[in-house]
Order: C-alpha cells, then structure tokens, then sequence
C-alpha cells in the first residue's frame, strides 16, 4: 500500500488517496468491496477473485482509494499486461452518492491513467454508458462509440495501426487474463465479421453500438470456464497483442460430454488467424472427447461460414431474425460437424 497525500476537494475538503497493487490484504480488500457493493451488486469481474491475486501472475491490476474525514467515498481501478504493457483498461469507478461531483472520479481516473503511461500503455480504454457528457471527456477520454471510450497517451494518436499491422508473425495459445486489456481494445476494432461471438451476444462495432468494453474479456472468460471450455489467443509479435480469439464451449448437461459449440474472431488484417484459432480449437474438442460441434454465424457473414466450413463443419439450419441491431433483423446460419 502507498499513501499517495491529500488532494483538495471542490469544497475545499481535503481528500487522502491510498493506492494498492493486487493482491490486497483481506482488511483493504472487504472495505474496497463494501464501497463498491454501494453502486452494484456484482460486476462482471469476480472482485473477490480478483482482488486476491488470481489473475494477477498475468494482469497488473492497481486500485486508488479515496477518504474524506477517515470515510472511503470513492474508488477506481486500472489494469494492464504484466508483461510488456501497451493497453490499460480502466474499470470500477465509483464515487458515493453524496460525494459525487466534487471531481473524486476523475482525480482517481487521472492518477491511474498516469501510471499505465509509466508502465509503458500507448492507449487506455474504458466503459461508460452513452451520454452527452461524461466525467471522462473532461480527462481527455473521447468516446468511440456505444460504451467504448478511449484515451491515447501523449504523443500517440493511432497506436493501434500499430498493434494491428499486417505481416506480424502470429501464433496461438491458451488465453490468459493478461489478455484482457488486448481483448478490449480488439473488440473495438470495427471488424467485417458482424458476430464476434454468437453465445455471448457480441458484435462488431460495425453494425452496432457496442454494449460492453472491459467486460468482453470476463463474459467469455467466465461463461466459458463455467462449463469446462477453452478460450484460445491468437497472439501478435508483443505478448498480449491480441489479434484474435477463439472459444469452445460444451452444452449444459446431459450434452456436456459430447457437445459443444466452437466460434473464433481475428482482425480484419488476419483473416487466416481464425483458421489457425478453428484448427486448434477442433483438436482440443477431440482431445476433451467432444464428438458434435456447433457454429453460429450471421448469414451474411459468408467469410466466417466459409471458415467453419473448413473445418468440416457443414449449414443445417437458417434461424430467421435470430438476432436484432439497431431494429433490424439479421438470420444467423447454424452449422454442425461430427468429429471422428
């Protein structure tokens, strides 16, 4: 833990900042839940997990507190690679209801972004509900759209025409949390294939505002290990430059033991890396004894159907109107193979 000093509020008030690193004590730890636990009942990162060290052999995760008068009022968090950092995401800001608008939220925001720059981040994201103005543009945050805002660090202005450049020699591994910040900033990539991932409701800011930003990581991190799955990276020449992903996930009971369903994404510039993510992924459902596997597809997206397709996996089924953006219907091709 390190005390950071005292910050004056817009009242005048005097604000203490306290920082901690991952893994926190459990004394630290139960007060930072209790705080958050004012604003959500959960999140979509499993805090007491997190804040214990689970993930942290991969993700550096920092956490600022902020007390007026000895009383926690205020929080928020930022996280990046362990290794070799290039992306940070900032998550769980939070300040007390009778507290807000005394610039708590974006001292704490500030700081923390501060750091990531430090570490070596080139680019920080977040996710914010659309609204005309938020505490984050008045820190340099500008939104991309829907629920992704981003905020590049001095000097930078494209940093990601660089993370994505075609050319880079790629290669596929088990996905880790240090991959969680890489995964944001892919998935607000505008990439041509509309479903990113069918099971987990994501789609490409192409066609649709996105609804989550950090969170892409956890919801198919979480749904995929609750049910015994894989979750693959396709790595760029940095580690954790996500240039894909891929998943498996096996059905609920009694399907669990034979079937599941398979998806995989790359960057526009990497088409062949979804191929390389399918190939693994289909070698790892016959090594977990999984004989059926399913796939998802918009049916417009013929590159991704072509993908399944070579993989052995072949279309039964058109579900009419099976997803909707922006009020518009979209029919989704069911595929299925049988692996021997």
């Amino acid at each position: 833990m390190s005390r950071s000093g005292t910050v004056p509020l817009k009242d005048g008030r005097q604000m203490e900042v306290v920082q901690h690193a991952y893994p926190i004590a459990p004394a630290d730890r139960m007060g930072i839940i209790e705080l958050l636990q004012q604003e959500w009942a959960r999140t979509d990162v499993d805090w007491l997990q997190s804040m214990r060290g689970a993930y942290s052999q991969t993700l550096r995760t920092r956490v600022a507190l902020a007390r007026v008068g000895g009383v926690a009022v205020g929080t928020a968090s930022i996280a990046f690679a362990c290794e070799r950092p290039r992306v940070g995401v900032v998550e769980d800001v939070m300040t007390r209801e009778d507290f807000r608008g005394l610039g708590i939220a974006a001292t704490l925001t500030e700081r923390l972004v501060r750091q990531a720059w430090e570490a070596g981040c080139r680019v920080v994201y977040l996710g914010n509900s659309p609204r005309e103005v938020s505490v984050y543009e008045k820190i340099g945050f500008r939104r991309l759209f829907g629920a992704v805002m981003r905020r590049p660090a001095p000097g930078e202005t494209n940093p990601e025409k660089d993370f994505f450049a075609p050319g880079q020699q790629t290669s596929v591994r088990p996905a880790n949390w240090g991959d969680l910040p890489g995964v944001a900033c892919l998935m607000a990539q505008p990439m041509e294939s509309l479903c990113l991932d069918f099971l987990r409701g994501l789609v490409s800011p192409r066609y649709a505002p996105p609804l989550r930003c950090v969170s892409n990581f956890t919801s198919l991190w979480y749904g995929v290990e609750a049910l015994g799955g894989s979750m693959l990276t396709l790595e760029g020449e940095d580690p954790h430059r996500v240039l894909g992903l891929g998943s498996i996930t096996p059905g609920p009971a009694p399907l669990r033991g034979h079937g599941a369903v398979i998806d995989a994404l790359a960057h526009d510039n990497y088409p062949q890396g979804v191929r390389s993510l399918l190939d693994r992924l289909v070698e790892t459902a016959r090594r977990k004894g999984i004989s059926l596997l399913q796939a998802y597809a918009a049916a417009t997206d013929s590159g991704k159907v072509e993908h399944f397709r070579a993989v052995g996996l072949t279309p039964v089924a058109n579900l009419p109107e099976a997803i909707r953006l922006n009020g518009r219907p979209v029919d989704v091709t069911l595929l299925q193979g049988h692996l021997s």
